[in-house]
């Protein structure tokens, strides 16, 4: 009885590490010159602005292809570039594909060697804020494999983009009230 009450125990607690081991997180940080991924922003019509593709916590990652949809509508992907964290490995195939929507893009490492681990940027999609509205930026696809074709599970988080008009600076708000009533003075003079 008394080894089967330790076995048990010792089961239990090997089986809670495994459970408790968070999944590698692939994020889009919609702000990456702030500090921590920032799932949302507000720009204005007419603005460029970046994000970044990330992934946490991985090990061993050699491969990826991952597919971010966007509002057609409100945001349009003009550029992607590639990050860091993979060519951290060695020289990499990068193959991405802005034209349409999702985005999408096929990297892997060229080299014979083990894949990356760690946390960083895989690539950055460059967008033009075309009209007002919402768009989120979600993941449609993302396979990721390490040096041995086996499938890396991630969790996905996403993001949102709001884009509303230009809002008047106030200073051309006072300027236009002055003409305003500029013209109404030389109306009543005359």
């Amino acid at each position: 009885m008394k080894y089967s009450v330790g076995l048990t125990a010792a089961l239990g607690v090997l089986l809670a590490g495994r459970v408790a081991q968070a999944l590698p997180m692939l994020s889009v940080d919609v702000d990456p010159a702030t500090s921590g991924i920032q799932t949302s922003i507000t720009v204005v019509v007419g603005s460029t602005f970046s994000v970044d593709v990330r992934v946490d916590d991985v090990s061993g990652l050699f491969a990826y292809d991952i597919d971010v949809d966007h509002n057609p509508a409100v945001l349009d992907a003009t550029n992607v570039t590639e990050g860091p964290f993979l060519a951290s490995g060695g020289t990499t195939f990068f193959s991405p594909d802005d034209s349409s929507n999702p985005v999408n893009v096929v990297a892997t490492l060229l080299s014979v060697v083990t894949g990356v681990s760690g946390s960083g940027v895989l690539y950055s999609i460059e967008y033009s804020a075309l009209a007002p509205g919402v768009s989120t930026l979600e993941f449609t696809l993302a396979d990721l494999a390490d040096d041995q074709q086996t499938t890396i599970e991630v969790g996905l988080s996403g993001a949102s983009v709001t884009v509303v008009e230009r809002v008047p600076v106030p200073s051309t708000l006072l300027m236009l009230g002055i003409g305003v009533a500029g013209l109404v003075a030389a109306r009543r003079r005359s």
